[in-house]
């Protein structure tokens, strides 16, 4: 954005008096011409040759052209005078001749230049320029050079054909510049105020949760002072960048992970960066199978049950049921002991802070004691003989034998 402003304000130096009568004086005796610069345009001059004797004669020119004769016809001495009143510049001469005008016996010389001023300008500055101050304005007619003053301290002086100037030399803040249009003899200036600004500072305070969240990890910092926005990253990858001082990171890692917040401007990113770690949560994967051993088992006997593959996350462990999964509950843990009554299925899944997971299933079969064993074979047998005998038993799935 750019400022304008009409410069109107005129400032004066060298010897410039305000408009007056203004005295010169020179002695009679000899003849002198006195130089005079820096004129203010409009004052009143007075002119004397001081203390001619008596009987002399004045004439007095303006530019050599006749404006009048001042006489002393008396016996005592006196001061011959003439006013002009200077606008531009000129050259005013007293010629002093005797007393029948028949010899010229003095000449005496003033030369004026009168001053100028130098002509309004306009003068522009950029707002909110990176790491400088750009100024510009419009010719001042008259002047012989620019002057830039900042804060009070002339910064450089510039020849009368330059209208612009960059000034590299300032960081973040704001600056008084003037402009002096000048000649030899009078100025003009004005002041404005500019905004420079700077890459921003790098965040502070960032910090991403740890294990907070099953499905993000959630990065906050503080704001920082004329930052427009802030560039994410997880570790080198870019993220987002956001006007806002927070952000979900929904793609985040259950390992630690670097997260780095860079301030933003128009001027660029930060040089160096905000720093913290966060990771999320991990959630259970579902067990592949579940067993029991022994299987079957008689009434009243224990079977141990345990799930396979599988993984547990954050909060979680292996719950069991029966019934259903979800159903009665009975137990925790890999591996629990159960003696069922009946035949029973069993069913294990996860269960944690993010997830349950779907759930495995085993049978645990129970089969009934077997009955009486009856034995059939040859009875009695003669010494020496070999015999087979024949074990049933409804139920029975193995034999136990042993001899008297």
């Amino acid at each position: 954005m750019k400022t304008k402003i009409i410069i109107i304000t005129v400032m004066l130096f060298c010897c410039i008096l305000s408009k007056a009568t203004v005295y010169h004086y020179q002695p009679y005796g000899a003849s002198k011409t006195e130089t005079f610069t820096c004129i203010a345009p409009g004052d009143n001059h007075y002119f004397e040759v001081d203390k001619i004797a008596s009987y002399k004669n004045t004439k007095w020119y303006l530019n050599g052209t006749y404006t009048g004769v001042s006489q002393n016809s008396g016996l005592f001495a006196t001061d011959p005078d003439m006013t002009f009143s200077i606008n531009s510049d000129c050259t005013i001469k007293a010629l002093i001749y005797n007393n029948d005008w028949t010899i010229l016996e003095e000449t005496h010389i003033w030369i004026f230049t009168v001053s100028t001023t130098p002509s309004s300008f306009l003068f522009f500055v950029q707002q909110d320029a990176c790491h400088k101050a750009v100024l510009d304005w419009t010719t001042s007619d008259g002047a012989t050079g620019y002057k830039i003053n900042r804060d009070g301290t002339t910064i450089v002086d510039l020849s009368a054909n330059v209208t612009s100037y960059t000034d590299n030399s300032v960081g973040e803040g704001t600056y008084n510049y003037c402009i002096y249009a000048y000649n030899s003899c009078m100025q003009r200036y004005a002041c404005l105020n500019v905004d420079v600004k700077d890459v921003p500072l790098a965040p502070t305070g960032v910090l991403a949760s740890d294990g907070t969240y099953c499905d993000k990890v959630f990065i906050s910092w503080n704001s920082v002072s004329g930052a427009t926005s802030y560039d994410v990253y997880r570790s080198s990858t870019f993220l987002t960048n956001t006007s806002s001082s927070s952000y979900y990171d929904y793609n985040a890692s259950t390992s630690s992970t670097t997260y780095k917040v860079y301030a933003k401007n128009s001027c660029g990113n930060s040089s160096s960066y905000g720093i913290n770690s966060g990771y999320i949560k991990l959630s259970s994967t579902a067990p592949s199978g579940a067993s029991a051993n022994p299987n079957p088992v008689c009434p009243g006997y224990s079977a141990t049950l345990t799930e396979s593959g599988g993984s547990l996350g954050t909060g979680a462990s292996w719950k069991w049921y029966s019934g259903s999964c979800g159903g009665t509950y009975v137990g925790s843990g890999s591996s629990i002991s159960v003696s069922p009554s009946s035949t029973t299925t069993y069913y294990v899944r996860a269960e944690g802070d993010c997830n349950i997971t779907s759930c495995a299933s085993v049978t645990v079969t129970i089969t009934s004691k077997p009955g009486q064993a009856t034995i059939s074979g040859n009875n009695p047998v003669c010494s020496g003989n070999t015999e087979i005998y024949m074990a049933s038993s409804t139920g029975a799935t193995s034999y136990n034998w042993t001899v008297p």
